[in-house]
């Protein structure tokens, strides 16, 4: 073999020598294991966010055909696998609420704006849980924050107007306001003693936090003497002072039927029925007090209240300048 026989041949080995060393710099095995594993990864996660989806379609589906146990149960599951979704966080909030149980929506609230404080719904639904609990102060932070996130959201520039007034409105002292004429104290409505100790008992089961108590006591003092509206009046504004509207519809839905011409029943029966958010039962009980007394600008205030709340407020605006013009202190700001 020649001499340039021979570095020809070296020549070529040196080249073949180098694609090999280029191919092993651009496609080396650990490579492609990153890559698999990259693959796998977005297959696992597409398929998560699949399974998501699914089972948050089918608790939606239970949700919409009256399945609250079901409901629940799947969004429990999601929930467990996928603590940080978001929607499930809110539909077993929106649960909890419809199922009367504010303080376990407002915890599962909480948690979903720790992780995104930005989060409109989120804020906005804490409103609704914060109102309907009575916490109207509380309530109206978190409607003007959603409000503030979302500013051509109507529904939240709506609730945080609302939750403006009705706060102003808790600011003027409503209890006070819907009391029947004549002194609130029981001593002095209620002449019985027996019933005046009964209902005493009931007031502390209340204020102790003994709901059932409180219930069987204020419907015993009022099954008592049938025939005295202030007893399960009395009772009613006793337990919108402490937070419990539940307790004032229970005892006034069944007093309306023996005292429909009480307009001061069904002002009370109304707030609270506002105060559990329960806005249609509000409308027509604030309609029928202000049908039976037209004087009465707290009622004219409230029904405006309620009206915006249901998405009615060129109606809203009328009662509201009734209200004005029944007693100017009203004035809602514009």
């Amino acid at each position: 073999m020649t001499r340039k026989t021979i570095a020809s041949v070296c020549l070529l080995a040196a080249l073949l020598s180098g694609c090999a060393t280029l191919r092993q710099m651009n496609s080396p095995e650990e490579d492609v294991d990153v890559q698999a594993q990259k693959r796998r990864q977005e297959t696992v996660k597409a398929f998560e966010s699949q399974r998501d989806y699914a089972q948050m379609e089918a608790a939606l589906s239970r949700w919409k055909s009256g399945d609250v146990k079901g409901c629940r149960e799947g969004l429990e599951k999601l929930l467990a696998r996928n603590p940080q979704h978001h929607e499930a966080q809110l539909l077993l909030a929106d649960l909890m609420l419809s199922e009367q149980q504010p303080e376990a929506a407002v915890a599962q609230l909480k948690q979903t704006l720790t992780d995104d404080p930005s989060n409109a719904r989120a804020q906005h639904t804490m409103g609704l849980v914060l109102e309907a609990s009575g916490k109207t102060d509380e309530a109206l932070v978190y409607f003007q924050r959603a409000a503030e996130l979302e500013p051509k959201n109507e529904l939240y520039a709506l609730s945080y107007k609302t939750a403006q007034d009705a706060s102003r409105l808790e600011a003027q002292g409503p209890a006070n306001a819907i009391e029947p004429a004549g002194s609130a104290d029981w001593d002095e409505a209620i002449a019985n003693a027996s019933i005046m100790q009964t209902l005493e008992s009931a007031g502390s089961a209340l204020a102790d936090g003994d709901l059932a108590a409180a219930r069987a006591g204020f419907m015993q003092a009022a099954a008592a003497d049938p025939e005295n509206l202030q007893i399960p009046l009395h009772a009613a504004i006793f337990s919108l002072r402490h937070e419990h509207p539940e307790i004032a519809v229970e005892l006034l839905t069944p007093a309306s039927q023996r005292f429909p011409d009480s307009a001061a029943l069904y002002r009370v029966l109304g707030t609270a029925d506002y105060r559990l958010g329960d806005f249609r039962a509000a409308q027509l009980a604030l309609q029928e007090a202000v049908s039976l007394d037209n004087s009465n600008a707290l009622a004219y205030f409230l029904l405006g209240c309620t009206l915006k709340k249901l998405g009615q407020p060129e109606a809203a605006e009328r009662h509201y300048e009734q209200a004005q013009n029944l007693n100017p202190s009203f004035a809602v700001p514009r």
